[in-house]
């Protein structure tokens, strides 16, 4: 799940970030993208807030075998008001941090709560 070329694109984050908070955000397929980097960087450093827009609920079985792995994470998971699909259980249980799922109209009012 985390390859090398996310570890290593973690790292690197980590590296490069000086005293700067460091939040991440994904979309669609990217959202597991971000999830996974941030994993890797929750082994040294938390980031300061995941936001996992619109991300897939299919997720392999073993990123849920380490619950609260993203630490004291916050993760944010928007979904589009017009989703139909079920609840990210294996984002929440990844952060023992404040989890909360919401909805957003279209992209700009998505920008808004995510910046």
């Amino acid at each position: 799940e985390n390859s090398s070329v996310t570890a290593s694109f973690a790292k690197e984050l980590l590296a490069s970030r000086g005293q700067d908070e460091v939040a991440l955000v994904g979309l669609g397929t990217g959202a597991f993208v971000a999830f996974s980097i941030a994993r890797v960087m929750a082994e040294e450093y938390v980031p300061a807030g995941l936001w996992l827009v619109n991300p897939p609920l299919g997720l392999p079985a073993s990123s849920s075998l380490m619950p609260g792995v993203l630490k004291d994470c916050p993760v944010t998971h928007l979904v589009d008001k017009d989703s139909t699909y079920g609840p990210g259980w294996r984002y929440e249980v990844a952060t023992c941090g404040p989890f909360c799922v919401a909805t957003y109209e279209d992209v700009s009012d998505m920008v808004k709560r995510v910046v």
